[in-house]
């Protein structure tokens, strides 16, 4: 696996990180507690065509360091370490979480290297719920790591996960997170979480940036994604049925977009047999919300449309036929063409 050492502010790190396929690059950054293979259906969907890069950050994975409180900076250090080491100049990046949090740091200090950034999940600054969520994380890592990873998917994941969920497969994600969870690595993570603030930083990004925000998102707040794509020139909001942890919710195709730690523990019989409701399309009225408005969706119990989080855009004709992926320029799945907002813009 390639490696490279960087100084940070505790001192060197050893970074490593996954190199696959040739073309544009395409920057991977994970999440709080996760790793880089958070990233290998992704991976494997666009390596044909990209040269993908995903580093696993300090305190997780294979990457190692001398210990101590983390900063924002040290990561996106350690980001852009590993694409300096794969020989990139310019690239695409993708953050999920604490990643989105980096990469948009990464993307405001390298506006001439970062051409188009997808944020899921990300934050502007903690506020005192989530600095409360993420105290309450340490305190369970420090009684009892098991207790933690029991509680993730509680806090992951969404309706439509649980809809399909069984008692093996919850046990399979647990079993694998938990195994490859570095539990003082999580901690100084989550610590960071707590504090990681990019408010001034917003007005440097100039690269087309794309907000993915996940409408049950119990960790992330409308308030906060709102406030993300007002803070940074010309972005664009997207939204999806899904929890915190989008990328496994749907459990029929398995494909992860946005990441979550490990893997689903799921086999092929799994996805063969799993079944999950499809997303419901709103109203043809509400899928041409005027712009500037908030973008609305179907009620998935009652068919009724509320109004959600999601700064609405009008929706182009063809992107409701299934535009490109905008980091893999292959077709988007079933859950991203029906999304409200335009999203083509990063195409």
């Amino acid at each position: 696996m390639p490696q490279t050492t960087v100084q940070i502010s505790t001192g060197t790190a050893t970074v490593h990180f996954d190199q696959a396929g040739s073309g544009p690059g395409l920057v991977l950054v994970h999440g709080t507690t996760a790793n880089r293979e958070q990233w290998q259906h992704l991976t494997e969907h666009t390596k044909s065509h990209r040269t993908v890069v995903s580093p696993d950050y300090s305190g997780s994975g294979l990457t190692r360091d001398a210990g101590g409180p983390l900063t924002l900076a040290d990561l996106a250090t350690e980001v852009v370490a590993a694409v300096d080491a794969a020989g990139l100049d310019s690239f695409d990046l993708v953050g999920h979480s604490l990643g989105a949090v980096v990469g948009a740091l990464v993307a405001a200090d390298h506006p001439n290297r970062v051409r188009r950034l997808v944020l899921h999940a990300g934050w502007v600054h903690p506020d005192t719920r989530f600095q409360h969520e993420t105290a309450h994380w340490v305190r369970l890592l420090r009684a009892d790591p098991a207790l933690f990873v029991d509680y993730l998917p509680l806090m992951a994941f969404g309706p439509r996960f649980w809809h399909s969920a069984t008692p093996e497969l919850i046990t399979g994600i647990t079993s694998e997170v938990l195994q490859a969870l570095d539990v003082e690595g999580a901690i100084r993570q989550i610590e960071l979480d707590a504090q990681a603030d990019i408010t001034d930083r917003l007005s440097d990004i100039t690269a087309r940036t794309l907000v993915v925000t996940s409408r049950h998102d119990r960790l992330i707040d409308c308030t906060q994604q709102r406030t993300l794509v007002s803070g940074i020139h010309g972005a664009s909001q997207i939204g999806l049925d899904a929890g915190h942890a989008a990328p496994i919710e749907d459990l029929r195709v398995r494909r992860c977009r946005l990441g979550l730690p490990g893997r689903t523990g799921m086999t092929a019989s799994d996805t063969a047999t799993t079944t999950v409701p499809p997303p419901i399309a709103a109203p043809r009225r509400e899928r041409h919300a005027r712009r500037g408005a908030v973008s609305v969706h179907a009620d998935d119990s009652h068919h009724r449309v509320r109004r959600r989080c999601v700064a609405g855009e009008h929706q182009p004709r063809s992107a409701r036929r299934g535009e490109r992926d905008i980091v893999g320029g292959q077709r988007l799945p079933v859950d991203l063409r029906q999304l409200h907002g335009t999203h083509r813009q990063l195409g």
